[in-house]
């Protein structure tokens, strides 16, 4: 998208938020006519990481919101539009800042406890395709949704620090499913690959893989469910 979008951003952005897009999707149908069987996001498989990975370095958690989302539309030289107001102004305020097809919404909300929170999603050609979120109103990223690249992060003790990271398979050429059990077969289309620091430790010690099947196969009938 291109370049003086830091600039823009400077001036327009406000603090924000309220329940935002997050990430989560729900798997596909077959074909109409019910001559292929549907296919679904099937349940994940979990194994403990032993050694642990490393946490990678070019995370988004904990950057500023507005040092972020200026990286991230570089340039995109968005146009203020007449904010939208919620009914209850105390509870914040929602402003958009177009671009031809490309949108980005500031959403905020005021607490009752007098806290705030910030969401920032970028829409292209009205489809959503980038969700930052600051729950607590600290002006850090605690939770980023990147659509085009295939790449979740969320912080969920909001420590400034990563400890949930879901990508998609098909954006992992080098990625290899094993290690999850003698005889496991994994699902016909791998989905996402999901690493997690569940001891809060700095390291990534669970990996679980999710992939997308159809309800009659193999996958299903041996257990493992069709979410």
């Amino acid at each position: 998208m291109m370049k003086q979008m830091a600039m823009v951003l400077a001036v327009s952005l406000t603090a924000c938020a309220s329940e935002g897009d997050g990430p989560g999707n729900s798997g596909g149908g077959g074909k109409e006519d019910g001559t292929e069987g549907a296919t679904c996001l099937a349940s994940s498989r979990t194994k403990q990481l032993v050694p642990q990975l490393a946490i990678p370095g070019d995370v988004k958690i904990g950057k500023s919101t507005r040092d972020l989302i200026a990286a991230e539309l570089a340039g995109a030289t968005l146009t203020s539009d007449t904010p939208i107001s919620h009914p209850d102004v105390a509870s914040g305020s929602t402003k958009l800042y177009k671009r031809g097809d490309a949108v980005l919404e500031d959403e905020a909300i005021r607490w009752k406890d007098g806290t705030g929170s910030e969401y920032l999603r970028v829409r292209v050609g009205g489809e959503l395709v980038l969700v930052i979120a600051d729950h607590d109103g600290d002006g850090r990223v605690d939770g980023f949704d990147d659509e085009v690249a295939g790449r979740v992060e969320q912080d969920y003790d909001r420590d400034g620090k990563l400890e949930f990271l879901a990508q998609e398979v098909a954006m992992l050429p080098d990625f290899v499913i094993e290690g999850y059990g003698e005889g496991w077969v994994p699902p016909e289309h791998p989905a996402m690959r999901i690493l997690e620091d569940t001891d809060h430790d700095g390291g990534f010690d669970q990996e679980s893989v999710t992939g997308k099947v159809s309800e009659d196969s193999w996958w299903v009938h041996h257990g493992n469910g069709c979410d």
